[in-house]
């Protein structure tokens, strides 16, 4: 599993379906390889199941969502 930074949370009304509809869409992977979608007030983080996770980060660094660009990296370890 890989946990995923994206830099767009609740205050620019970013929604858990929006991310899915984002990676499934321009990540090239199956919904099932997306597991818990978390957003908060200046960020997000998605889980990606059955090593889907480097796939995605190297086919894109950035997406689109409502339109705008926002940033996905790897999240940091705590």
């Amino acid at each position: 599993m890989l946990k995923l930074y994206i830099n767009a949370g609740k205050k620019k009304k970013i929604r858990r379906g929006d991310i899915l509809g984002a990676l499934v869409n321009s990540g090239n992977i199956p919904s099932e390889s997306i597991g818990v979608i978390e957003v908060f007030d200046n960020y997000s983080h998605a889980h990606i199941l059955n090593g889907d996770g480097t796939k995605l980060l190297k086919a894109m660094k950035e997406i689109n969502l409502k339109g705008k660009p926002v940033k996905i990296e790897k999240a940091r370890e705590k």
